[in-house]
């Protein structure tokens, strides 16, 4: 699964994983793991050369990939390098497991990791009722009401998104239709972003993206795209929101984009959503 993720299983074996995975959610969820494993490698500086660029090439490249890897690099500055064994690609654990597994391992951190969360919550708790008692007490001259009511006013809270979930598909270029298209891809319901990595063929400097359906409606386009190498050739990576890909044909043009001339198609792509 490794080899997966950083894109280099041969093209037949790659098509059958991702058969696998879409139609186990299981499967998908132990790839997941296997990716977090990953980024953890990647943060301690365990990958190298080819394999390190890889992991760049594939999995750091949209802005919620490099948000995942920064809590990964956040979270193992917070644990000791020496007490820790070389990471295992394969273990199929989730991040806060192998946490947790870490802190009760390490009494010497598990302590003083608790005791100032402990003070965190204490010294927020007190800030928190001492800011709504300043509230209370002391309105605002200049925001009352012509009655001499201050108006009451919402405090505005943030909350951390949830992680992207991100799932790969690799399309190789031609157009089929109705019962020629390949095994439906079936995205499973933890997932929040498809990467469509469309093979190209042909070499220009920027490629445009349009996926339209089979009668011709446009769903989502996306210009000046560069191509990123692979070991078996080019390819465009497009991060689509699952919420536009319903079960259904699709279309997918590439255009490139010669130097100082109009566009033309470089490729076709037709592809299906299938039910979960």
């Amino acid at each position: 699964m490794v080899d997966y993720l950083l894109g280099q299983l041969p093209e037949k074996e790659q098509a059958e994983l991702e058969r696998q995975y879409f139609a186990d959610e299981v499967l998908f969820d132990e790839l997941l793991a296997i990716e977090d494993e990953l980024r953890d490698s990647y943060a301690r500086g365990e990958l190298r050369g080819s394999e390190r660029e890889l992991f760049e090439r594939r999995l750091l490249t949209a802005p919620e990939q490099k948000e995942q890897q920064e809590f990964a690099r956040a979270l193992c500055r917070h644990l000791t390098k020496g007490e820790r064994g070389p990471s295992t690609l394969t273990r199929p654990l989730p991040r806060w497991k192998l946490l947790l597994h870490d802190l009760a391992a390490q009494p010497r951190i598990l302590f003083p990791v608790l005791s100032f969360a402990i003070l965190v919550l204490m010294v927020g708790a007190w800030w928190l009722g001492r800011r709504s008692t300043s509230r209370l007490q002391l309105p605002s001259a200049s925001s009352q009401s012509a009655s001499g009511k201050a108006p009451s006013t919402a405090t505005p809270t943030t909350e951390r998104q949830p992680e992207a979930k991100i799932m790969a598909v690799v399309l190789s270029p031609g157009l089929v239709r109705g019962n020629e298209l390949s095994t439906p891809v079936v995205i499973p319901s933890k997932v929040t972003q498809v990467r469509l990595e469309a093979r190209v063929d042909v070499n220009y400097p920027y490629y445009n993206a349009v996926l339209k359906t089979p009668e011709g409606k446009q769903i989502w386009s996306k210009q000046d795209l560069e191509a990123q190498a692979f070991p078996d050739g080019k390819r465009i990576l497009l991060y689509l929101s699952k919420d536009l890909l319903p079960p259904g044909d699709y279309v997918l043009t590439i255009l490139g984009l010669p130097s100082a001339k109009s566009p033309e198609v470089a490729d076709e792509y037709g592809f299906r959503i299938g039910s979960r």
